[in-house]
């Protein structure tokens, strides 16, 4: 620790009277010599001299001084010059208790003592830092024989715990005492006492005695010591910190007490600005500026500062300080990374974090901003942020190990659920600034999910969009603290409406997939019923989640009628807006009965990093609530009595409207990825169901207990010319054949990735076929595979008359020779078709000529249906 605006090696060779010591050489035995229990002392790696005793007891170090009568010194940054015939003593030190001083653990600073043992002096001066009955106060005091007389106390409680601090001791040659602390050790020292006495002349030897307990032995610290003349003041102040109070005060620090220049106000200007009033702020050092007129927010300002002068009349350089007066908006700074399960290690320290990132040109102050960690609560220190730059929040015990990423602010405590949590960021005026509520499907990764990588945000400028903003990691190390994440990109996916809900016959609720801008929610002719022509009377965004916004109508809605809200003009809160004219079905909520809502598709056997999914579609005319229905499983195990387990879909009302299809899994996202489709209509269920894959009865349920739809599964429901069923659904053929007759399930195609989760099934009958035979034909019956963009292929197209099979498609040559083997196996549905390029089994081109296509269709029963058809391979 070295004092920054004092520079010992710049005193004179021959100014014999006094003593310094930094401790920087790493020895206290030579240079000066340090004599007493040296034992029980040694210099630690920060340079300092540290107490080192391991039982309890007490120890002392001492050096010798003389007297001052020569003179003294004029110390500036550059150069030291003597001034004599003076007899102004000062004394220097930094001292650390790293423990709360009492009767039996405290230190003495012995300032002069006839002997270098303080415990044997018969006359001296000396500082106590904590003792019985001081009130936790430093203390001065003469040594008189065995006499102790009190000459003067500083604050009480000043160092009642823990403390560091410089410190800086005055006498002058009328025995005026005046002492003074520094307690950030920026040469800014603040007056703690003064008093008087004169009995004795300081020379002899200056020396450090303390007392210990076990426990605290090795807790004493001491530095930067300076014995010798008073340093007369030849250095202008300089202003240490501008802290902007509010719209219209600043409070300026400088380096050291002022003038009474300081209290006129054309020393100061901020652009074309002048304080109307200035005034010290507690002490002489700190001066208060105040402005009429508001100061402008949220862009750059600049201070100048000319004319001021110290006490001791130096003359303050003419100063210019960069400084904005920042008023906290939304995503000003964003949560951008979370690191919530760090365990197995993939290249990161084993800690949770979570990165914020400033997305203004502005410093941000952080100081009483608060993280709310679900109910948790963190208070930040004093810690800025610059434009663009990133910040690194993780516990205490993890600040060394990120350090080296970035600036890290360190919390005690710093725990996030791995599942996934409420993160939110707001400002002292409780401005929310940034919010995240997360899940463990935002990975959209089964193993990443699982540990080790974090959620990186992909673009910190629309941090409106949820889930479709976050991605795992895809660095190699597992995340990205501290720097760009390495998903970022831009993104401006725009809002959409997730679902509605209908409370009553007067209240719709709305709900976005993304967080909206409260103001554009708030207009009521953002929103248009078109069956009656009306607006809402009334509208409420929801004060807790900005998603979500209530229309009151005061008219009603009748039961049994779907209506459309027409919904425009609408923001999320990064400005994007809603597609125009986006329209949204609703309708007051009808009781569910049985047959009203189908199982339409289930897959129970995924591929990993899939989960289960059941489709649902509302066969009837009628608007339910999804709050209202249970998804449950009847497991059979034999001779133990059935297991039923139910799980309700949605703890939230939301409307699921008649002739619609809805997916329910636990991770919609991956499912959709899986299967090749975007997936509009779902829900994410907290708590799903357990299928196995042996089989089971999938149940839908109504909280009063009416069984709505009911159907069995098991993998021999499959095709049986399938190798492979796993990640293959089952679809239902026909809505109007009960759910529990087997033939109604079918294995969905391959052409649609073995699975159609949230749209129409691949197997589905179509009631409108009316064909009496199945055929399959070509078009075009001529074609000409050479790459010039026209009849490249021909396809080969089906229509069948039973729905669900497996195919086999041959190409022959005219002379019965086999060309290609097209399709082996393949599922289909009643109607497609297949594409042929016009190569053999080898890839090559074939010859110019006639092709026979024999089409083989086998059903679950092991019936075949053959169809040939003659193509011609031409060329232009």
């Amino acid at each position: 620790m070295k004092t920054p605006l004092f520079l010992f090696l710049f005193l004179p060779l021959y100014a014999m009277s006094q003593v310094w010591d930094d401790f920087s050489d790493g020895d206290f035995t030579n240079n000066p010599v340090w004599m007493g229990t040296d034992t029980c002392f040694l210099i630690n790696s920060s340079g300092q001299l540290q107490s080192t005793a391991t039982i309890a007891g007490e120890a002392y170090l001492a050096t010798g001084i003389t007297s001052l009568r020569s003179g003294s010194f004029q110390v500036t940054r550059n150069e030291t010059t003597w001034r004599p015939a003076d007899d102004d003593w000062e004394w220097r030190f930094w001292i650390r208790e790293n423990f709360s001083p009492s009767g039996n653990n405290y230190a003495e600073v012995w300032l002069t003592a006839d002997t270098p043992d303080p415990r044997q002096a018969s006359r001296g001066y000396f500082l106590r830092f904590g003792a019985s009955g001081s009130q936790d106060a430093i203390e001065l005091y003469r040594k008189d024989a065995a006499a102790e007389t009190l000459i003067c106390k500083g604050n009480d409680a000043a160092i009642a715990s823990s403390f560091k601090m410089a410190v800086k001791v005055h006498r002058d040659r009328d025995g005026r005492w005046t002492i003074w602390m520094d307690a950030e050790n920026i040469g800014y020292y603040i007056l703690e006492t003064e008093g008087f006495d004169d009995t004795f002349s300081p020379e002899g030897y200056f020396g450090f005695y303390i007392k210990y307990t076990v426990s605290n032995a090795k807790k004493f610290y001491f530095d930067d010591i300076y014995v010798g003349p008073k340093i007369i003041d030849q250095e202008p102040p300089e202003l240490l910190q501008l802290t902007v109070v509010d719209g219209h005060h600043l409070l300026l620090t400088f380096s050291e007490s002022l003038s009474e220049t300081a209290l006129e106000p054309q020393h100061y200007m901020v652009g074309n600005d002048i304080p109307d009033t200035v005034s010290f702020y507690q002490t002489v050092s700190k001066v208060l500026l105040c402005f009429n007129n508001p100061l402008p927010g949220n862009t750059n300002l600049q201070l100048k500062i000319t004319g001021i002068t110290d006490i001791s009349g130096n003359v303050i350089s003419d100063t210019l300080w960069n400084f904005n007066w920042y008023q906290a908006s939304e995503n000003d700074v964003v949560i951008n990374e979370i690191m919530a399960d760090p365990t197995p290690v993939v290249g990161l320290p084993e800690w949770e974090y979570v990165e914020l990132f400033n997305t203004t040109d502005l410093v941000v102050d952080l100081k009483d901003w608060t993280l709310q960690i679900g109910t948790t609560s963190k208070t930040f220190p004093a810690i800025q942020l610059s434009p663009a730059a990133y910040l690194i929040l993780c516990k205490d015990d993890a600040e060394g190990a990120f350090s080296v990423y970035g600036p890290t602010c360190p919390f005690s405590s710093f725990t996030i659920a791995n599942a996934g949590a409420t993160l939110r960021l707001l400002s002292p005026e409780e401005t929310l600034v940034s919010e995240v509520s997360f899940n463990d499907t935002w990975y959209h990764d089964a193993d990443k999910k699982n540990g080790g990588w974090s959620l990186e945000q992909i673009d910190p400028f629309n941090p409106c969009a949820g889930t479709v903003n976050w991605s795992a990691s895809e660095d190699v190390s597992g995340g990205t603290p501290g720097r760009e994440n390495s998903i970022n990109a831009p993104n401006a996916t725009l809002p959409q409406v997730d679902h509605v809900s209908v409370l009553g016959e007067n209240l719709v609720l709305v709900w976005f997939d993304q967080q909206m801008d409260a103001q554009s929610l708030a207009d009521p002719y953002h929103y248009y019923v078109e069956e009656t022509g009306t607006y809402p009377a009334e509208v409420t965004v929801n004060p807790v989640n900005s998603n979500a916004v209530e229309l009151f109508f005061p008219d009603g809605f009748l039961e049994g009628v779907i209506y459309t809200l027409l919904v425009n003009e609408v923001e999320n809160c990064s400005g994007h807006p809603i597609l125009a004219d986006t329209r949204v079905l609703f309708g007051i909520p009808n009781t569910i009965e049985a047959g009203d809502i189908l199982i339409n598709e289930i897959l129970f056997d995924p591929i990993n990093p899939g989960v289960d999914y059941v489709e649902l579609y509302n066969v009837s005319d009628k608007a339910f609530d999804l709050n209202e229905l249970k998804l449950g499983v009847v497991k059979e195990s034999f001779p133990n009595p059935a297991d039923t387990v139910l799980k309700l879909i949605s703890e939230a009302s939301r409307l699921l409207m008649p002739h619609s299809f809805l997916l329910l899994s636990t991770d919609a996202f991956t499912v959709g990825q899986q299967y090749g489709c975007e997936i509009s209509d779902y829900v994410d269920m907290t708590s799903f169901p357990s299928f196995a894959n042996s089989g089971g009865t999938a149940m839908l349920m109504s909280r009063e207990g009416v069984v709505v739809d009911e159907m069995v599964f098991s993998e021999a429901m499959h095709d049986p010319f399938l190798k492979e069923t796993k990640g293959v659904s089952l679809e239902r053929v026909s809505w109007e054949v009960p759910s529990m007759q087997a033939d109604n399930w079918h294995s969905a195609a391959a052409a649609v990735h073995y699975g159609t989760p949230g749209y129409g099934n691949s197997m589905a009958a179509d009631p409108s076929h009316q064909t009496d035979e199945g055929h399959v034909h070509i078009q075009p019956q001529t074609f000409s595979p050479d790459g010039d963009g026209r009849d490249d292929h021909c396809r080969i197209m089906y229509d069948l008359e039973k729905v669900g099979g497996t195919a086999n498609v041959y190409v022959f040559s005219s002379d019965g020779q086999l060309v290609r083997h097209l399709i082996k196996g393949e599922v289909i549905s009643g109607q497609g078709s297949f594409l042929w390029n016009g190569l053999d089994q080898k890839g090559q081109h074939v010859p110019l000529g006639l092709y026979v296509v024999v089409t083989e269709v086998y059903d679950s029963k092991g019936t075949v249906e053959k169809y040939k058809n003659v193509v011609a391979v031409s060329s232009r």
